[in-house]
């Protein structure tokens, strides 16, 4: 009997080593989450809205992590050794005059997961009529918020596997960054005030970035929506909403130290022209639109600030072609709740051993995320989890009509989104590696069409009939 339970215990102890071995190369995989984890408080606000008037407010904050953090984007083991400027959260609150509140959040982030952090946030925002949007500018110079970028083996041999060893993300930081959030959000929501006017502005900029896959297409189209605010019986201009498709690249793969590349530049140089507050949301970046001409290769931080300057210039041209927006109605959104298909083996792997979130795609084989649709008078915006190729934002942007933005990265980042047609080809190899699969395409081509048919309907209910 002795022998027996000797021979038990042996059979036993072998899953259990494995186990143990698989979690320590998981490295900060699942072990991570034995850390004591920070809760998040409950958010609360009293907005001071009123009743048809349109309402706005800002806030920011630093999210600036500390020196050593896994830098997202380009390859493994680069761990920042200092900063060069810092990182931000910009909140832009938006109420209609209903009751409703839409608060964007922009991030100076590569990314940030629908599950778990948007879920997460959005449960503990307790105000009433309130609509929460995540949107980061897909900078690769900033914390690894997904977790494919921490330690791992490059290459073996001469031959590229990229076989990541430890998570990068570091859910301490996560947790910080969400609460906040939470509290800009607050000071956002609790100091609106009436909107006097919104404009709509757009220019093409021809120069500045360009689609190293298919240089024929591309989204050239920067489309700037600037709000006016009534402060202490005078109008000023409150927030300048920037919405342009292209890859923060302009500071070299080799810098290790933490910025937000060209959008931090950016954004303080319209700051100091305009007076209130700005925002950069990416477009149709994905496959692979990037800084061009002289940013192209070798990007260094002078060239950032060049790149930044001509942007600029490229923006004050669209607000001088702006025209106001009339606002005769209620703010309109629809959103959907989708699943695709993960098909990527890598990245099956990658949630298993729990590099990065599992989103229960181990046991599902789905990612679930959220596709979004917003009309504001004659604006539609088109909010997309993930980096949509520039064909598929231009036909978006043909089914939404004259004044369609599409906002990427919005309340997730799922990787590439790619023609469906195209998806194997040689040509976007590299993508298809970064992308959940070859249906992410189409079935959120498919949910789009349904959300501007459904705020079309909306808004014009007697096209039911």
């Amino acid at each position: 009997m002795k022998i027996r339970n000797v021979q038990g215990v042996r059979r036993l102890l072998w899953p259990a080593v494995l186990l143990i071995l698989a979690g320590t190369a998981a490295g900060c995989g699942y072990f991570r989450h034995l850390r004591l984890a920070q809760s998040l408080p409950v958010f609360t606000a009293a907005p001071p809205l009123r009743e048809g008037v349109y309402m706005l407010g800002t806030a920011k904050a630093d999210i600036t992590p500390e020196v050593g953090a896994w830098l997202a984007g380009f390859r493994m083991n680069r761990a920042s050794r200092g900063v060069h400027d810092p990182l931000e959260i910009r909140v832009l609150a938006l109420a209609d005059g209903t009751g409703k509140i839409y608060a964007f959040i922009t991030a100076d982030l590569l990314g940030f997961l629908y599950d778990p952090e948007v879920k997460r946030l959005r449960a503990h925002l307790h105000i009433p009529g309130l609509e929460i949007f995540v949107l980061s500018s897909h900078n690769h110079q900033g914390p690894d918020m997904i977790g494919i970028w921490g330690r791992g083996i490059v290459d073996v041999w001469g031959r590229r596997i990229g076989l990541p060893l430890t998570s990068g993300r570091d859910e301490n930081y996560i947790d910080s960054v969400l609460r906040k959030m939470g509290t800009a959000v607050v000071e956002a929501v609790e100091n609106l005030q009436p909107v006097s006017m919104i404009s709509l502005g757009s220019v093409e900029i021809p120069d500045l970035c360009i689609n190293k896959r298919e240089p024929e297409i591309q989204d050239r189209e920067l489309s700037l929506l600037q709000f006016g605010i009534s402060a202490g019986g005078e109008s000023r201009v409150g927030a300048v909403v920037a919405n342009f498709g292209c890859h923060p690249e302009t500071v070299a793969s080799r810098n290790r130290l933490i910025t937000s590349d060209f959008v931090g530049v950016v954004r303080d140089l319209m700051d100091a022209e305009g007076g209130g507050m700005s925002f950069f949301v990416n477009g149709a970046l994905g496959a692979m639109v990037r800084p061009g001409g002289i940013y192209l290769r070798k990007g260094s931080f002078e060239k950032r600030d060049k790149f930044a300057r001509a942007f600029v210039g490229y923006a004050n041209q669209a607000l001088l072609a702006s025209a106001p927006v009339q606002l005769d109605a209620a703010i309109t959104l629809k959103r959907e709740v989708i699943k695709i298909p993960l098909e990527n083996r890598r990245f099956r792997y990658a949630a298993l051993f729990g590099i990065i979130p599992s989103r229960g795609t181990v046991f599902s084989g789905e990612v679930t995320t959220e596709v979004s649709v917003l009309r504001m008078g004659a604006v539609t915006i088109v909010m997309i989890p993930g980096e949509i190729a520039p064909e598929l934002g231009l036909k978006i942007k043909g089914w939404g009509g004259p004044h369609t933005q599409v906002w990427s990265l919005a309340n997730d980042e799922i990787g590439y989104i790619l023609n469906p047609d195209k998806f194997h080809w040689d040509l976007y190899r590299y993508e298809a590696g970064k992308s959940v699969g070859p249906q992410a395409g189409s079935i959120i081509m498919e949910s789009v069409a349904r959300l501007l048919a459904e705020t079309d309907l909306a808004r014009h209910p007697r096209q039911a009939h």
